[in-house]
C-alpha cells in the first residue's frame, strides 16, 4: 500500500527542475508586460489608486508590499527587484529563498490590481508556492552545482507532502473547471467552443479558420470537458504511471495549446504547459537528455555518485537542510485548505472552508477559481469607443484622435487591446457590480489625452461600448450602443 501511495506520488527532480525553469520564464515574461503598464495599473496615478482598491477589493487578509506607496518610483523598484530574484529562480541560486521571495512579490502584484486578472494568475500562484516546498533545485541549478551533496541521477525520486500537494493542484485545476462547466452548452449541445470562438475580442487567426464548421467545434468542446474531467484521474493510477503521466501531459498541454492557439489569452496557456512539466516521468526526461539536450550528469560530480538513490520523505526527515515532520505537517494542512476551498467553489458540493478561515487564505493567497469559461461562456461581445469633444464641439474617438466617429466593427477587435491585462479589465468594468470603477477610467483617460495634447483639450468622455450579443447558430444581431460613463474633466 505505501509502495502504490510512492509510485503515485512521486516526482523526478529533474522534471521539477524543468518546471522550475518554465516558471521562471513566465514569471519574467509577466514582469516584462506589467512594465509596461506600471503606470496605469500598479500607481495611484493610474486607474486603482489606493484609496479605492481599500474601499472595494480589500477583503481582510490581503497584503501587498506595493499598496506601502502610490508612487511611480517604489513600483519601479518592486518590479527590478522581482525582475532579479525572477532570474535568480531560472538558474537556480539560493533557490528556495529566491521562490520564497518571488511569490511574495507576485502575491503583491497580484493583490495591487485584481481587475486584471485570470485564471492563469491563480495558477502561478499555486505552483510558486508549492515551489517553496519542492526540491526543484536538484538538477539544472547552480545551488547543485556548489553543493555535490544535492541528490540526482536516474533514479532521483522524490516523494513527500509537497510532491502530493503539486499533484493534487493539477488535478483541481481541471476537474473543478469541468465541474463549474455545468451548462447545457458544455454538458449536451456542446455549443461551448461555438460561443468562445464566436468572441471577436479573444478569436485569433487559427480560431477564425475552424469557426465556420459546427460539427467540429462540437467535437472539441465534447473532447475538452472530457479530457478536463476524467483525464486527470489517470495520475492516481499506481502501476503505470511512466504511461499515464505522459498521456495526462500530452492532452491537457494539447488542449492548452489549442487556447492558446485559437483565443486571445495571454500568458494563460504558457502558464498551463509550465506547470504540467513536472509531471514528466523520469524515463521521458532520460530520453530528453540523451536525444536532445544531450546534457545528462552535466553537474554532476564524482561525490554525488554514491549518493544517487530514492529521494524519499523518510530520508528527508532526517536531512539536516530538508523538511522535518513539523513542515509535512503543515504542507498537510495546506492541501486540506486548498482542497476545502475548490469544494466551495463548485455550486453542487455547497461545502467548503469555514468563513472563519477566509482571511487565512486571502493572505496566503490560496484562494482559487478554476472558472474558465464556466458555467457559460461570456456573450456580451463588442468594442470600445471612447467619445469626445474639442473646443470647437467636433466630436471623436480619442483612440484615432480624428473625426467623425466610427460606430461600425473594427476589422480586427483584438488588436485594440495593448495586451491581454487591457482585455481582461475591459471586460470587468462591463460588469454592473464593477461599475464603480468606469469614472476612474474616464477621468484618467481625459487625463492622458490632454497631457499628450495640451494645446487641443478635452473638457468631457464617454465610454461607450458597443455590444454585439452572441446568438446561437451564427444568427446576426446588430450592435447596441451602450454608454457606460460620462465623465468631464476635474
Amino acid at each position: 500500500m505505501v509502495e502504490r501511495i510512492k509510485n503515485t506520488f512521486s516526482l523526478d527532480v529533474r522534471s521539477l527542475a524543468l518546471m522550475r525553469i518554465c516558471i521562471s520564464l513566465v514569471l519574467i515574461a509577466d514582469i516584462f508586460i506589467r512594465w509596461t503598464d506600471l503606470s496605469v495599473f500598479y500607481s495611484d496615478e493610474g486607474i486603482m489608486p489606493r484609496d479605492l482598491l481599500f474601499n472595494m477589493l480589500w477583503p481582510y487578509g490581503k497584503f501587498s508590499l506595493h499598496v506601502l506607496s502610490g508612487s511611480v518610483i517604489w513600483e519601479c523598484f518592486l518590479f527590478f527587484v522581482a525582475l532579479v530574484v525572477a532570474f535568480f529562480l531560472l538558474f537556480g541560486y539560493k533557490t528556495r529563498l529566491s521562490t520564497i521571495v518571488s511569490w511574495i512579490l507576485l502575491l503583491s502584484i497580484q493583490n495591487r490590481n485584481p481587475m486584471i486578472l485570470q485564471s492563469g494568475d491563480d495558477l502561478l500562484r499555486m505552483i510558486l508556492f508549492w515551489g517553496i516546498f519542492l526540491p526543484w533545485n536538484k538538477a539544472y541549478s547552480i545551488d547543485k552545482f556548489r553543493d555535490p551533496d544535492l541528490v540526482y541521477g536516474t533514479k532521483s525520486n522524490y516523494f513527500g507532502a509537497a510532491s502530493a500537494a503539486y499533484i493534487l493542484q493539477i488535478v483541481l485545476v481541471y476537474i473543478v473547471t469541468a465541474l463549474l462547466k455545468d451548462s447545457e452548452e458544455w454538458r449536451t449541445d456542446y455549443t461551448a467552443s461555438y460561443y468562445a470562438l464566436s468572441l471577436d475580442q479573444m478569436i485569433l487567426p487559427l480560431g477564425k479558420l475552424i469557426y465556420p464548421y459546427p460539427t467540429l467545434l462540437k467535437v472539441l468542446t465534447y473532447i475538452v470537458w472530457h479530457i478536463e474531467m476524467y483525464v486527470p484521474l489517470l495520475l492516481f493510477i499506481p502501476a503505470g504511471q511512466k504511461y499515464f503521466r505522459l498521456i495526462v501531459f500530452i492532452l491537457l498541454a494539447g488542449i492548452n495549446i489549442g487556447f492558446g492557439s485559437m483565443l486571445f489569452v495571454g500568458l494563460f496557456f504558457l502558464i498551463s504547459l509550465a506547470s504540467l512539466i513536472g509531471l514528466l516521468p523520469g524515463e521521458t526526461i532520460d530520453f530528453l537528455e540523451k536525444k536532445m539536450f544531450r546534457i545528462k550528469r552535466m553537474f554532476k560530480s564524482k561525490e554525488q555518485k554514491k549518493e544517487e538513490g530514492d529521494f524519499s520523505v523518510l530520508k528527508i526527515i532526517f536531512t539536516r537542510d530538508e523538511f522535518f515532520i513539523a513542515k509535512e505537517a503543515i504542507l498537510v494542512f495546506f492541501i486540506w485548505y486548498s482542497l476545502l476551498w475548490n469544494m466551495g467553489t463548485v455550486p453542487a458540493i455547497g461545502y467548503g472552508v469555514s468563513e472563519s478561515l477566509h482571511p487565512l487564505g486571502y493572505m496566503l493567497r490560496l484562494d482559487q477559481y478554476w472558472g474558465m469559461f464556466a458555467p457559460r461562456v461570456f456573450k456580451d461581445d463588442g468594442w470600445f469607443i471612447y467619445e469626445a469633444k474639442d473646443s470647437q464641439g467636433n466630436s471623436f474617438d480619442i483612440r484615432e484622435g480624428k473625426g467623425p466617429i466610427n460606430y461600425g466593427k473594427p476589422a480586427n477587435i483584438v488588436a485594440l487591446y495593448k495586451n491581454d491585462r487591457w482585455r481582461k479589465y475591459g471586460e470587468n468594468i462591463l460588469a454592473i457590480d464593477n461599475s464603480y470603477l468606469r469614472p476612474f477610467y474616464c477621468k484618467y483617460l481625459i487625463h492622458q489625452y490632454n497631457l499628450a495634447h495640451p494645446y487641443k483639450p478635452i473638457s468631457g468622455l464617454k465610454i461607450i461600448y458597443m455590444k454585439e450579443f452572441t446568438a446561437p447558430d451564427y444568427a446576426h444581431v446588430e450592435p447596441e450602443k451602450v454608454v457606460l460613463c460620462e465623465c468631464n474633466e476635474p
